[in-house]
């Protein structure tokens, strides 16, 4: 986790130096991430694990359906 923390520092210092931010889209999707994170693992911890791996079983298939038509 720290090797990606001071990866993404690093990078965000390159990009803000080029004037290559897009921040308000950035805030946005980074304020949804935090939102989405907090969401899921209540559902993961309060979830039976069955329910969890049919979720993830159906993901997988999904991702694959979408790979073999893209």
């Amino acid at each position: 986790m720290m090797c990606t923390l001071v990866f993404s520092v690093v990078a965000l210092a390159v990009f803000i130096a080029q004037g290559q931010v897009l921040w308000i889209p950035g805030l946005i999707v980074g304020a949804g991430s935090i939102i989405g994170v907090q969401l899921s693992v209540r559902f993961a911890i309060n979830a039976k694990q069955k329910t969890l791996k049919w979720i993830l079983l159906a993901m997988a298939m999904l991702v694959c359906v979408a790979a073999l038509l893209k």
